[in-house]
């Protein structure tokens, strides 16, 4: 290992110094305060150079959140002085607390030790009197004589293995592969959260969804884990006005100024749902209040008696690839249309044989609900089992009673059923609160004139626009309009002819076991 090598900004350890009482209380209140401390932080902009730090009301925004919690997560527009905020505040965190460990991972090894090169310069610049001195001192780490050690790795799952860290700071966790992140992520989680003073603290751009970061915001939108959000768009940044916008998109497409300026995550340009809807779905997802059929089956609402549902089905052979898939739709309201999503079933082990058996089970359970199932491929064998051997009636079919059992997926009728998806969603007609559905939906899009997921399987998608499909068929009277105004209150004609239960208490306790 090199020597370090000592100067007038790198301090030797165990130097004695002679303090003046006034540098004694400027120590105090430095490390009681960590914006007071910001006034003996020197910092370089790419314009002026060397400078003193002055906070941004963004950054003290951000300083809010990490000393006041301990998860944060943030997405920042690019050079908007995210590294420079969180270095100041890991330099400060190192001065006055002793025996911690402090780790740093960016997603290149690049980038992690242009961070340390960051902390390392605010730490030099500091008046000697404020600082302790330094016992290891390289471009991966430093460690100072309070025993508080720095170092940095690039985001891998052997980074950080096996220490107890008390800082963990994630830069540009979103740029890194979901399988690295994932793998990084199981490896350091657990031992971090053992303290219960440790903190995470994540900042990033965005870069599509789907990755742990991406994750880990929407998560803390909506509640659903124990990190604080944060964010800061480019407007917010000093100088970067709509002029410097315009300038801006003369050398940058608007997908690429939307994700890294205005820090908007996007998936696929050609997403089939608007990305404004996509926002709103992402973060509206509930949790199942119910798992059944080894956990295949998520249960968002139990059946209430007197009420109409619809399911849909797309059938898979089952061999551990794609999935067979089933929606349950509640009609809420016809005046306007209103459908909600209370049921998904999604499994990709399950044979044709009992699929059929599950699909006939669920719709039993939710009120005799009307099934509209797929018949190509392997959906012919289901379509066939249910309407012959388990003799449910209640389910649709596009030809005759005795053929044309089920949906043709055709060149007109599956771009017509998923328009009518596309409709009912981004009218907001039709609310998915299943996490899943929603990712399928958020990377459906159409690629060379035809549809499905570009990332994930679409098997969810797939079930849940043939229960809209139900909707143009001749169960509805011609003049059915979505907006509700020709809407007759006999409108559903067919599905208003099933004479409900006496009693459905049992449902409340009931579990499906086929």
């Amino acid at each position: 290992m090199c020597p370090v090598r000592y100067d007038d900004y790198v301090k030797k350890p165990d130097l004695e110094i002679e303090y003046t009482r006034e540098q004694v209380e400027e120590i105090i209140k430095c490390k009681n305060d960590f914006f007071y401390f910001c006034k003996y932080i020197t910092i370089v902009e790419t314009d002026t150079g060397r400078t003193k730090f002055i906070p941004r009301d963004y950054q003290v925004e951000l300083f809010d959140l990490i000393l006041n919690n301990r998860f944060v997560v943030a997405k920042m527009a690019r050079q908007s002085g995210k590294t420079t905020a969180l270095a100041a505040f890991i330099v400060w965190s190192a001065v006055f607390n002793s025996d911690k460990f402090i780790g740093i991972a960016s997603n290149k090894a690049v980038s992690a030790r242009d961070f340390l090169s960051r902390v390392q310069l605010i730490y030099e610049e500091l008046p000697v009197w404020l600082k302790p001195g330094v016992t290891t001192y390289n471009v991966y780490s430093m460690e100072l004589e309070n025993g508080t050690r720095i170092e940095v790795s690039a985001t891998t799952k052997n980074a950080f293995r096996g220490r107890s860290m008390w800082i963990l700071c994630l830069d540009e966790l979103a740029h890194v592969s979901s399988t690295m992140s994932s793998e990084f992520w199981n490896s350091n989680y657990h031992a971090i959260t053992a303290s219960q003073e440790a903190k995470i603290i994540v900042l990033s751009t965005p870069n599509g969804m789907f990755n742990l970061f991406w994750q880990l915001y929407v998560d803390a939108e909506r509640g659903a884990n124990s990190f604080k959000c944060h964010e800061v768009r480019y407007n917010r940044v000093p100088g970067r006005d709509d002029k410097w916008k315009a300038e801006q998109l003369k050398n940058m497409s608007a997908e690429q100024f939307a994700q890294e300026q205005n820090i908007e995550f996007l998936g696929s340009s050609s997403t089939v749902i608007s990305a404004d809807v996509l926002k709103f779905i992402m973060v509206g997802y509930k949790d199942p209040i119910a798992k059944e059929l080894d956990s295949n089956l998520l249960i968002y609402e139990k059946p209430q008696q007197g009420s109409i549902y619809i399911i849909g089905a797309d059938v898979a052979k089952g061999t551990g690839q794609n999935f067979s898939a089933a929606q349950v739709l509640k009609v809420k309201s016809l005046k306007p249309v209103r459908l909600e999503q209370v049921a998904t079933y999604n499994c990709n082990t399950v044979d044709i044989y009992k699929f059929s058996e599950i699909l006939v089970k669920i719709g039993y359970y939710y009120n005799s609900a009307f099934l509209l199932i797929e018949n190509n491929a392997e959906g012919a064998g289901v379509v066939n089992r249910v309407w012959w051997d388990l003799e449910y009636m209640n389910m649709y079919n596009s030809g005759g009673k005795t053929k044309d059992l089920g949906i043709r997926a055709t060149k007109t009728t599956k771009p017509r059923a998923i328009l009518l998806m596309k409709k009912l969603i981004e009218d907001y007609s039709l609310l998915i609160v299943d996490k899943t559905t929603a990712e399928q939906l958020s990377d459906f899009a159409e690629q060379n004139g035809k549809f499905g997921c570009i990332n994930l399987n679409d098997d969810l998608v797939s079930a849940l626009y043939w229960s809209c499909h139900i909707l143009t068929t001749e169960w509805l009277p011609e003049t059915f309009e979505f907006d509700g105004n020709a809407v007759d209150d006999d409108a559903w004609g067919i599905l208003t002819d099933v004479e409900p239960e006496e009693d459905w208490s049992w449902l409340s306790d009931q579990r499906i076991i086929l």
